[in-house]
């Protein structure tokens, strides 16, 4: 398709909406089997979503992300933001 350097990007709507993202000078592996690299100024880290301890790089569990881009909360909706 002649995008050999095409770059993907991790986010949620939550962190407006980018976290992580693939550089263009990373091996095709990487850019295709990985979220990337956390982006300035953002903190991310990887929990066990049962009891909230942080797990060691490369094991799957929740993404917590803190940073400039996480949203203060809903629009006008309390609720859902508690």
């Amino acid at each position: 398709m002649h995008m050999e350097k095409v770059s993907i990007y991790y986010g949620m709507t939550e962190t407006s909406p980018v976290s992580l993202q693939t550089r263009r000078d990373d091996d095709l592996e990487h850019r295709t089997g990985t979220v990337g690299w956390v982006l300035l100024h953002i903190e991310v880290k990887v929990v066990d979503p049962m009891d909230g301890v942080t797990k060691p790089q490369g094991t799957p569990g929740e993404l917590c992300t803190r940073g400039y881009s996480v949203m203060l909360g809903y629009w006008s909706e309390p609720e859902k933001t508690a």
